[in-house]
């Protein structure tokens, strides 16, 4: 059986881990293995707890402004990994990315970063949870992981119930705030699908599903009123979603994402209209999300001397970046093209409206930064409530946290700026043990001999050899010759899965087990020669050819 310990990859090394096995309560005497029974039979533990458990390794959780949110344990049973999250008190977890394995298979951005996102463990909460646990099967013949575990955490009051729009919305319910009855017809985008068609009454609430393959409304919906467009919903989560959000002559009384659940009520920041935040001198660079329904080629061209800044596949739903090369600006026009086919184009000179949620075509933006005004403002006026709470939000503002496992990236990723990482190699527990008892006439017999008959000792714990012996005390018959009693014997006798010990007097039939018997199974570090602190003690009352000894593993 193997278990992990934690090694700092400064200073790589190899340890003998231990495993535990402590007694267990012997049956009932009419119950015992091969019509075993003992009046008056007493069994009793030491209290000592698995000795070769190691404890528990724990990584803590820094966020990037080094507060301490949380902690990962690492442990295993010899046949899984377990890996637990544990948020601190105050703090919750949202989401949780794991990777246990190889370091050469850690999936890495282009900057050399961790990504995160294509971690082989990752899993995102609707609503918030202090803790949560990954069982990974231990792969035979590798020994050592590398452990890389982020979150992502938030510190909002416990009955948090909602959350904001992730992975495109599924269901909506609306009220139509028009003046007359009227036919309201929703049509997702992707394949012009009608989700909703059916006469609502002034002032009534309805509601739709979407229908795409993973069961959200896609990108966008159109909402018609007696056959004429009224208003477009971006439903991708690339704008804000929340319930009060108000689009035409429609309010959002209720909704729900896949990855985020129920929207909250006005969670939309206001808009940044600090001077620092206008685009002045030109664009720099954007980060736009892709709202179309399927992946595809994306192409960003700069208008002056039609330089391409980006030219790559792109998921639906996916961001992407890109940086301008026009004395380190996009110039004054960018154009979008999916496929090879223009799709959108962006001006970019400032000469016009540009900020973080803004939509043109099937694009985004999501990030941005001019050259003198730093980064772009988020959003306009129209969607924004009044009574925006600029403390809570902060408050519940999800935080990036890194498990610190005392070494720096940049032993791997030759970069200081993403986190820190551990690993655990996994080592067999080596178990000896040991065997005291006393016979008719008094005689002590031990283990250990021969070479060892006049005092206690151990064997290697060895299932299922038949070789190891127990010998009588050369202290009673003062011989210095080996003296055979009989055999220990570790094996599974009743096919339980669990090991028995059984201890006999195959070569002395003549002398019996009459009083205390006394087993160690352990490690050699645990190992003691006083035998009133083995973890197995007996006393027998009736004469005996054999004592079994049930084992915990």
């Amino acid at each position: 059986m193997k278990k992990i310990n934690f090694f700092n990859l400064r200073f790589a090394a190899t340890a003998i881990l231990l495993l535990v096995f402590v007694a267990c309560e012997k049956t009932d005497p009419d119950q015992m293995i091969e019509g075993e029974a003992i009046s008056q039979e007493r069994s009793v533990k030491t209290g000592q707890t698995d000795p070769c458990e190691k404890e528990q390794s724990f990584l803590e959780l820094y966020t990037k402004d080094n507060i301490d949110v949380g902690h990962v344990s690492i442990m295993n049973d010899g046949t899984n990994i377990y890996v637990t999250y544990f948020a601190d008190e105050g703090w919750f977890l949202k989401e949780t990315n794991l990777f246990v394995g190889k370091k050469e298979d850690i999936p890495l951005k282009k900057d050399g970063e961790p990504d995160k996102d294509k971690f082989p463990f990752v899993d995102k909460f609707i609503m918030p949870i202090t803790s949560y646990e990954y069982v990974i099967p231990i792969v035979e013949g590798e020994d050592c992981y590398v452990v890389l575990a982020h979150a992502k955490v938030n510190n909002c009051d416990d009955d948090v119930d909602c959350g904001e729009c992730d992975g495109k919305a599924t269901n909506l319910t609306l009220r139509y705030d028009g003046d007359t009855d009227a036919v309201i017809t929703v049509i997702q985008k992707k394949d012009a699908v009608v989700v909703f068609d059916e006469t609502v009454a002034a002032g009534e609430e309805f509601s739709f599903v979407g229908t795409d393959k993973k069961g959200t409304l896609g990108t966008e919906i159109t909402i018609k009123v007696d056959g004429v467009v009224n208003t477009k919903i971006h439903t991708s989560c690339s704008q804000p979603l929340y319930i009060g959000l108000v689009k035409g002559d429609f309010t959002i009384v209720d909704g729900y994402s896949r990855n985020g659940g129920q929207f909250c009520t006005s969670t939309t920041p206001p808009p940044n209209n600090d001077d620092d935040c206008d685009c002045e001198g030109k664009v720099t660079n954007l980060t736009m999300t892709y709202d179309g329904d399927t992946d595809a080629l994306i192409t960003v061209k700069q208008k002056k001397d039609d330089v391409v800044i980006f030219n790559e596949n792109v998921d639906a739903g996916e961001e992407f970046s890109f940086v301008g090369t026009d004395k380190g600006t996009l110039g004054t026009e960018i154009y979008l093209s999916i496929n090879g086919d223009q799709n959108t184009a962006i001006h970019t000179s400032c000469s016009q409206p540009i900020y973080i949620g803004m939509t043109s075509g099937s694009f985004t933006i999501v990030d941005g930064y001019s050259k003198n005004g730093g980064q772009l403002c988020t959003g306009d006026n129209s969607n924004i409530r009044e009574e925006y709470d600029d403390s809570e939000e902060e408050k519940c503002k999800d935080k990036s946290a890194w498990a610190d496992g005392g070494i720096i990236f940049k032993e791997y990723f030759d970069t200081d700026k993403w986190g820190l990482v551990g690993e655990y190699c996994l080592e067999e527990c080596e178990l000896v043990i040991a065997f005291k008892a006393f016979m008719t006439t008094d005689f002590a017999i031990t283990s250990g001999g021969p070479g060892n008959i006049d005092f206690l000792a151990y064997y290697n714990f060895a299932p299922n050899y038949m070789g190891h012996k127990i010998y009588l005390n050369s202290d009673y018959l003062n011989s210095n010759t080996d003296n055979p009693v009989g055999n220990i014997v570790v094996s599974d006798l009743d096919n339980d899965g669990l090991w028995e010990v059984k201890v006999d007097n195959t070569d002395r039939p003549d002398l019996k087990f009459l009083g205390g018997a006394y087993l160690f199974v352990g490690t050699l570090d645990d190992y003691s020669t006083s035998i009133f602190q083995f973890p197995y003690i007996y006393q027998l009352n009736t004469e005996r050819d054999f004592i079994i000894f049930q084992l915990d593993f």
